[in-house]
């Protein structure tokens, strides 16, 4: 068996002439001299040792690893070695900005960041500003806040309208809000809103047409299920061999019945 000696207050791993006695002898004097060639650590190979938090093949800062081999704030790397379960000690190291942590590294790719990952709220999943959104005061130290500015013609975020302009009284109001006696459809991250008046007979109505009344006007209090989902407002219900029940309700006659004031009740014989 052969024994490994060092110096008092040295180590095996430092550069030198190790002694290495054979004791199989009871006597043995026999040693030979073993060179030892220490582990250098080289930081812009594009290896990753056990002294370097990352390695991506440059000592350019910046770029998520620096001159140094450290990771940089606002940054994660992923060694190649990773990648198949590994360590990362030995791999190549790949390095990009972290969206959603509420710094926006303009330099690594982000034009926004929120400090979330949620999709539809100005700043993508990706960091990305969305269609309709304008993004601000994002820096490496302040997320950023993104807002829809109203009449740019996109209806995105809270906008209930968005026709393009910032006139009232033409359905969509300065503040992107459906005016009273309107209905405005077609909005949307791509198109502007389309907005009408609504039908005489309603006194708000929402979706695609104006006469899709969600309140019946005064003069045409009764509601009329036409089947299909669609309804419409009547001034009176018998017209359409149809009675209005309590809820003011047209419901349908009684087959034997041409015109009916209520529902048809059965002769009771004496």
């Amino acid at each position: 068996m052969n024994v490994v000696s060092v110096n008092d207050g040295s180590s095996p791993l430092e550069v030198g002439n190790l002694t290495v006695v054979d004791d199989v002898g009871v006597n043995a004097t026999d040693s030979q001299s073993v060179t030892v060639t220490p582990v250098v650590h080289v930081c812009g190979n594009g290896i990753r040792s056990t002294a370097e938090q990352c390695d991506d093949n440059n000592t350019i800062g910046a770029d998520g690893c620096d001159s140094l081999c450290v990771v940089e704030t606002g940054f994660a790397c992923t060694s190649s070695t990773e990648q198949d379960g590994g360590s990362g000690v030995g791999g190549l190291d790949t390095c990009a900005a972290v969206c959603g942590d509420g710094r926006r590294i303009s330099w690594g790719g982000e034009n926004c960041d929120d400090n979330n990952t949620a999709g539809g709220d100005g700043c993508s999943a990706a960091c990305a500003i969305e269609a309709g959104f304008i993004c601000t005061g994002g820096s490496f130290s302040s997320p950023d806040t993104c807002s829809s500015p109203c009449g740019d013609g996109l209806r995105v975020g809270t906008e209930g309208c968005d026709d393009g302009g910032l006139v009232a009284g033409d359905g969509c109001g300065a503040t992107c809000e459906i005016e009273t006696g309107y209905t405005c459809s077609g909005g949307s991250s791509s198109s502007a809103d389309t907005c009408v008046p609504c039908h005489e007979t309603c006194a708000a109505c929402s979706g695609t047409a104006s006469t899709d009344c969600t309140v019946c006007a005064s003069a045409y209090p009764f509601t009329n299920f036409q089947g299909g989902g669609l309804t419409s407002c009547v001034a009176d219900c018998t017209p359409l061999a149809k009675y209005a029940n309590g809820s003011g309700i047209c419901v349908a006659c009684d087959d034997t019945c041409a015109i009916c004031s209520a529902p048809h009740l059965p002769r009771i014989s004496p």
